[in-house]
């Protein structure tokens, strides 16, 4: 079953797995001192991984206990440190690589080269510290996050019929809701120019990203996701800045004192820092004009009107009107002869029909499920045979009918008059819930009023 199409809590589960998975191919990857992304990679897989289940939390609380996510957490902050030091050590190693007008100079060299070599004794102890706690605790956590994602129960009341809560229709209201809430903080960072409104502008930016990754190939969302990732690396580059000036503090106070032909460099490198991190938020919030937040809400619009399109597959739309007599202009359609009787049971309804059209047999065996507008149907052709061998057993729960189908404009009305009752009845289906099938001139005059969703005209009342 398409992930787009699967229960909510079952399609949070299997993205939250994958990337459970891609952690732990990370993890692996720790013990090789040489492989420089597999910190990155183990810290990135735990962010989605955790920012999935912060969005989905409504559909994965019923297994994943606070208990076991405090846990997830902990092992996620606990690279941030390494992950800042290499962050900030690749950048002096930029700086010392530099050359011309910009190149380090001076007491402001000498202090570059101090601080990565404490800097790289800080890394590497960090990465000795990350590796003995995902030695010691990773398994555990894994297995115990593998198998609360591995399922989650359901309760069926049979007095009632639950609406569709498909994952497709829940990824597009979280995407909706969280696109509106980057916007809200684009708008405040670009307005205010505090770095702090910025950075909470880019984590609702990565959330947003995180979110629609998963569905992007499924409903061509691969643009949108390309937009989110670039302003990320713009906001992302004010916010190295940040963490490089909070390091070299913490070094500078840890280490000290500083060699004294290193001092005058100190304000030199706080001020280059100061500057690239204001260039960057300049540069990020200045192309974020009307323009930007437009392409980005009409990108996200798009997502999300497919993603909801998506969630509709194998879902029966319709309109159900009684008539008080068949139209004059149905009488111009030769109609198709139809015999249906519905099997035993009460929460899915199960449906033989024989319809003849223009002489043709056909046989037919469908499910349905729910109530009102929207409901899922699966149908199936089946053989002569197997419909004779099933047909016994609507034995007392039958109805026979007429057809007329008119197509009018885009949409395609039936209207069934039954032969073994007084009744006439017209359908329509339509492409969303939300639609609405203007009345045609020659169907208006004869319509008493809409009874979708009354049991009163649904086939398998009528047939008992």
């Amino acid at each position: 079953m398409s992930l787009l199409v699967q229960p909510a809590p079952e399609a949070a589960r299997r993205i939250a797995r994958g990337f459970l998975d891609d952690a732990t191919s990370a993890r692996e990857r720790l013990r090789d001192e040489s492989d420089d992304e597999a910190l990155h990679d183990f810290r990135v897989a735990l962010r989605r991984l955790r920012s999935t289940i912060r969005a989905y939390r409504p559909y994965l609380k019923d297994t994943l206990r606070r208990k076991l996510q405090r846990r997830l957490r902990r092992m996620a902050r606990a690279t941030n440190r390494g992950r800042d030091l290499e962050v900030s050590v690749a950048w002096l190693h930029e700086k010392l690589r530099e050359r011309g007008e910009r190149a380090l100079r001076g007491g402001e060299r000498r202090l570059a080269e101090w601080l990565v070599a404490r800097m790289a004794e800080e890394q590497s102890a960090a990465s000795g510290e990350l590796r003995d706690l995902v030695d010691a605790g990773w398994q555990r956590l894994r297995d115990r996050l593998a198998g609360s994602l591995a399922g989650y129960t359901v309760t069926v009341r049979l007095d009632e019929v639950p609406a569709p809560r498909r994952f497709a229709l829940v990824a597009a209201r979280l995407i909706a809701d969280q696109a509106d809430d980057l916007v809200e903080r684009m708008a405040r960072a670009r307005a205010m120019r505090i770095p702090e409104d910025a950075h909470a502008a880019r984590i609702a930016g990565k959330r947003l990203r995180y979110l629609a990754e998963p569905v992007a190939d499924l409903v061509d969302g691969r643009a949108l996701v390309r937009r989110l990732r670039e302003l990320q690396d713009a906001l992302g580059e004010m916010q190295d800045a940040q963490v490089i000036e909070a390091e070299v503090e913490q070094i500078i106070r840890r280490h000290g004192p500083v060699p004294a032909d290193a001092l005058p460099g100190i304000p030199l490198l706080d001020a280059r820092l100061r500057e690239r991190g204001a260039a960057a938020m300049e540069t990020a919030l200045g192309a974020w004009d009307q323009d930007a937040a437009d392409q980005m809400a009409a990108g996200v619009a798009a997502l999300t009107a497919r993603l909801r399109s998506a969630a509709l597959d194998g879902l029966e739309i319709e309109r159900k009107l009684l008539l008080r007599a068949l139209p004059p202009e149905a009488l111009a359609v030769t109609p198709s002869l139809i015999e249906q009787g519905y099997l035993p049971g009460t929460r899915v309804v199960e449906r033989l029909r024989r319809e003849v059209t223009d002489g043709a047999v056909r046989h037919l065996r469908t499910v349905k499920d729910g109530r009102g507008a929207v409901r899922m149907e699966l149908e199936e052709a089946i053989s002569p045979a197997l419909f004779a061998a099933l047909w016994p057993l609507t034995e007392g729960r039958r109805v026979t009918k007429e057809r007329f189908r008119i197509r009018d404009g885009d949409l395609l009305w039936e209207l069934d008059r039954f032969t073994d009752r007084e009744l006439v009845l017209a359908e329509v289906e339509l492409a969303e819930p939300e639609a609405v099938a203007p009345l045609p001139g020659w169907l208006a005059p004869f319509v008493v009023r809409d009874v979708t969703g009354e049991d009163a005209f649904v086939n398998a009342t009528l047939a008992r």
